[in-house]
């Protein structure tokens, strides 16, 4: 006969020292060198609710895989989401050679996902744009690209559906960083005004076929 636990909230489980899943301890697979969120002093303490809770950003979003966007998109956003998107930070911490300035002003000295889409003066135009256009505030502040679009979610959910949202963010998101890129590679620079009408009307079209 087997035994399996029910975690529920999971205040009862250790993090570090239940074998809660099929595998093995957390504590004997995390190698010692690994920076860790909590220190092994403290692990008896852990509950795999508090580690669900230290990770809410992440599992918020999840409903990125049933928005109605074309596959690339999908993996683009989910790239952006969890800070893997090729931007220049990303590729030194992965110890490749490239410049560090933004890619599109030319002012950031080290260019991140959350400057390149939330900071850099294009982009900005971009959202303002689009602001002015729906009639309310597409994009909220906040510490991190993840925050951005916590905050984003949540203060545009009483203007439209949150599937509706999502849709057009993402699509922004997607033009800009193809601009990035075109820039980059081609020389070539998307204006903005174009940038916001096509996430607009790519959106509508995201919406209805995919």
């Amino acid at each position: 006969m087997s035994v399996s636990w029910v975690i529920a909230d999971g205040a009862s489980i250790s993090y570090w020292f239940d074998s809660w899943t099929y595998l093995t301890k957390a504590s004997q697979t995390t190698p010692d060198n690994t920076t860790r969120k909590y220190s092994l002093q403290m692990a008896n303490h852990i509950g795999i609710s508090q580690v669900i809770l230290a990770g809410t950003v992440k599992w918020e979003f999840r409903f990125i895989w049933k928005l109605k966007i074309p596959p690339t998109v999908r993996v683009f956003g989910y790239l952006l989401l969890h800070g893997r998107l090729l931007t220049h930070d990303v590729m030194i911490n992965r110890g490749l050679s490239c410049d560090t300035q933004c890619e599109v002003c030319h002012q950031c000295p080290l260019e991140t996902a959350k400057h390149l889409f939330f900071q850099c003066g294009h982009a900005r135009q971009v959202w303002r744009l689009l602001s002015s256009m729906l009639g309310f505030n597409l994009l909220q502040t906040g510490d991190t690209v993840q925050a951005i679009v916590s905050n984003s979610g949540r203060a545009c959910q009483r203007r439209i559906p949150r599937s509706q949202w999502g849709t057009l963010f993402f699509a922004v998101c997607w033009f800009i960083w193809r601009n990035r890129n075109r820039k980059k590679f081609d020389g070539i620079e998307s204006d903005p005004h174009w940038i916001a009408h096509q996430s607009i009307k790519e959106s509508k079209l995201w919406r209805k076929f995919c």
